[in-house]
């Protein structure tokens, strides 16, 4: 009798055994393949993510290069797909000038208030002697060492003074004059305002780029 019901209990623990240990196998089994998933979708993931910066690396040059809207900021995108999953960057452009304030008169100061000192600008468009042009192209001028300038016509664009300037002959600065040091003019020089003169400069020295931190994806 003993023995009958021993047998039935080691059974019973042996079943018992069997169905913790098949529970625990398929919570293994379970866990493991949530977790291959997981792997998958990341390396899935990663993979694109490699794919979207190869674009925006391809493309960096252009970003922020066409047509912009109004005002001085805007965004692009750039996105990567498969039947799976889409990811989307973002990439803030902003407007670089040298021009923080359009001068509206014939002599602007102080000059902080209208440039940017943070502006990189290409050095080839910028002169320091007179240069005789049109009105259809007007120059920017940028005095850094006290001169005196003879002129014999008439010049286009903007001065931009950072230290005493003398003018003498005969003609006209026709567009604009920012300067915080003085500026003394013979009796046959004027400095006449233009306005479409001044923003084609205004123009010509700006233009978009990447914003500081612009690439991001939300």
């Amino acid at each position: 009798m003993r023995t009958a019901e021993s047998g039935n209990i080691s059974l019973f623990t042996l079943l018992l055994l069997t169905s913790v240990g098949l529970l625990l196998l398929w919570l293994i089994q379970d866990s493991l393949l949530f977790s291959q998933r997981g792997v998958i979708v990341r390396n899935h993931y990663l993979d694109l993510q490699g794919r979207l910066w190869q674009q925006y690396s391809q493309q960096r040059e252009s970003l922020c290069q066409g047509e912009p809207p109004s005002g001085k900021k805007f965004t692009e995108t750039l996105h990567v797909a498969d039947r799976h999953l889409v990811l989307n960057h973002y990439i803030d452009c902003e407007k670089n000038s040298l021009f923080l304030q359009t001068p509206t008169q014939a002599e602007n100061s102080p000059r902080g208030q209208y440039l940017n000192p943070k502006y990189e600008f290409p050095a080839h468009q910028v002169y320091a002697e007179p240069i005789y042009t049109t009105k259809r192209m007007p120059k920017l001028w940028i005095i850094d060492q006290p001169m005196t300038w003879h002129l014999t016509g008439n010049l286009y664009g903007v001065v931009i003074s950072n230290v005493p300037l003398t003018i003498t002959g005969v003609g006209k600065i026709i567009g604009t004059v920012i300067s915080d040091q003085p500026i003394t003019m013979g009796e046959q020089i004027t400095i006449d305002f233009d306005a479409n003169i001044v923003q084609k400069i205004v123009e010509q020295f700006s233009y978009w780029e990447i914003a500081e931190g612009g690439w991001h994806d939300f």
